[in-house]
């Protein structure tokens, strides 16, 4: 039948908390009877750059990011990416990041928590449980692509020499 999921499929959706966190304790407030809906809220407190964080820095969030906490949340979106800016040089290129995908999943796991909504709390995402969705599916072929770009690196590199 069209349009419907298989038990394969999964359906995410992926959003920032810092102007949705009413909206978002609404719709997880789910009574505990109730039949769990076919997808998944990725909720990254405050914003995604969160994820580029652990994609880029295995440090402790709230020692090197302590600056956010004290603001309102909606301000801490950009305020983030500012530091994040700071904190490595040239800023946290989003479409490198997938390079460390591995390392964000273990640093994003590592820092994750929850408020008693199920709300991620600050400097907390969702985002592992997509990445690792995702990963499962790609990271062979994402492997054998990175190994032959970094032959022809070398290639390239002994070709100069």
């Amino acid at each position: 039948m069209e349009g419907t999921l298989d038990e394969n499929d999964s359906v995410y959706f992926l959003t920032d908390l810092d102007h949705f966190r009413k909206s978002l304790e609404e719709i997880l407030n789910l009574p505990p009877q109730a039949i769990l809906p076919p997808y998944q809220w990725i909720i990254s407190n405050p914003c995604f750059e969160i994820w580029l964080y652990y994609s880029y820095c295995d440090d402790n969030p709230n020692e090197t990011l302590q600056a956010l906490k004290p603001l309102d949340e909606h301000k801490r979106p950009g305020t983030l990416k500012t530091l994040c800016g700071d904190l490595y040089s040239g800023g946290m290129n989003p479409k490198k990041a997938f390079n460390n995908i591995e390392r964000a999943i273990e640093n994003a796991e590592r820092y994750r928590s929850y408020d008693k909504n199920r709300i991620p709390q600050l400097f907390s995402t969702d985002m592992a449980i997509f990445a690792k969705r995702v990963w499962e599916y790609i990271h062979i072929e994402f492997q054998k692509q990175k190994e032959k770009a970094e032959r022809s690196q070398r290639l390239r590199e002994n070709l100069n020499s």
